[in-house]
């Protein structure tokens, strides 16, 4: 009744299908998820899109059918959608309640690697199953629900067009890595338990224009070491828990070390004509990397509008206006050098 539909088992979409749940008069589905269980939707190399219209949305979003209501409840796992190598196309679409621990399994996730290979599928169990993890107090001080793999993560990079979609009460928002060419236009991000959108690792010539994220736990935009070439452009980020939007383009190890992760720092990356105002923290925290900029914005009401750390190279802050921090509209700190702060009011 209402037009809503209950998925009670979860999808697989493989590589060289498609999955389509889009329709021009909106449609809700409701992901199953209790106490007992819960699904998913994980396109595995496949193709995922779901949409509906300017006029008529459509909606996915966590369901405790006992309850008759979404699943508020982390500590047990919660249905999540994830496109783990392949292409996701999302618009006009409202994600909510969906996710409970690491950015993977986060609520609305798309994630890949940087080497092609062929998929090859291992069971998984749908039954959850308490494991203690540590580092996530954020969503749970006790042992939490953690999926076993469902399928080694050996797809290639994936790649993604989102438009006019809002996540809300998410785990993470929206979470990325491993992408390229993923373009997120006029969407609303709020009430994330951690980061709104998180850009993780090996994501590349991205861009994220005419996006807000609010009242997040911890960051409104987080672009983490080994990002580059991703732009913000007109984004609004405000009353986050911690940052407004961090940048970090720090090496991923010191030195030699036995697994060969790279020693190089990152950057190209910028924010700019952007509104940051009211963070608990941080309105902009760029920690290392080089190549970075701060441009033409509006920053105020933070402990600091902008702060760059961690022996950051080659950083830009100019043209923008900032207004009552607390402490200090820029501090450059920590190492960095051939900073230019200029033509700011």
């Amino acid at each position: 009744p209402g037009g809503s539909y209950l998925l009670s088992e979860s999808l697989a979409v493989l590589a060289g299908a498609t999955l389509s749940l889009a329709s021009d008069v909106g449609t809700e589905i409701r992901l199953k998820s209790d106490p007992d269980s819960f699904v998913s939707i994980v396109a595995l190399g496949g193709s995922l899109t779901l949409g509906g219209s300017n006029g008529s949305r459509a909606s996915i979003r966590s369901w405790d059918v006992a309850a008759e209501a979404p699943d508020m409840t982390t500590i047990d796992g919660r249905a999540y959608v994830r496109v783990l190598g392949g292409h996701a196309s999302f618009s006009h679409t409202d994600f909510s309640d969906l996710g409970f621990w690491s950015g993977n399994t986060g609520g609305v996730a798309l994630t890949g690697t940087d080497v092609a290979s062929t998929f090859s599928p291992v069971s998984a169990p749908t039954t959850k199953a308490a494991t203690a993890v540590a580092g996530a107090p954020l969503l749970a001080n006790e042992e939490v629900a953690m999926l076993s793999s469902a399928a080694a993560e050996d797809f290639s990079i994936v790649t993604a067009g989102i438009q006019h979609v809002s996540f809300d009460g998410n785990a993470y928002g929206l979470f990325i890595t491993n992408a390229k060419d993923v373009i997120v236009h006029d969407a609303k991000i709020s009430g994330s338990l951690v980061d709104g959108l998180a850009v993780h690792r090996n994501v590349t010539d991205s861009s994220i224009t005419r996006t807000t994220s609010s009242d997040n736990s911890v960051d409104g935009f987080s672009l983490d070491r080994s990002s580059t070439g991703v732009t913000f452009t007109k984004v609004t980020a405000n009353d986050n828990g911690r940052n407004g939007i961090s940048l970090d383009g720090q090496s991923l190890a010191d030195g030699p070390n036995a697994v060969g992760t790279g020693v190089g720092e990152y950057g190209r990356n910028k924010v700019t004509s952007s509104t940051i105002v009211g963070n608990g923290r941080y309105g902009i925290e760029i920690s290392g990397g080089s190549d970075m900029s701060v441009s033409r914005s509006y920053i105020a009401g933070n402990e600091v509008g902008v702060v760059v750390n961690h022996e950051a190279k080659n950083v830009t802050i100019a043209s923008n206006n900032f207004e009552d921090q607390i402490t200090q509209a820029v501090a450059v700190r920590d190492g960095v050098e051939n900073a230019s702060v200029t033509m700011n009011a």
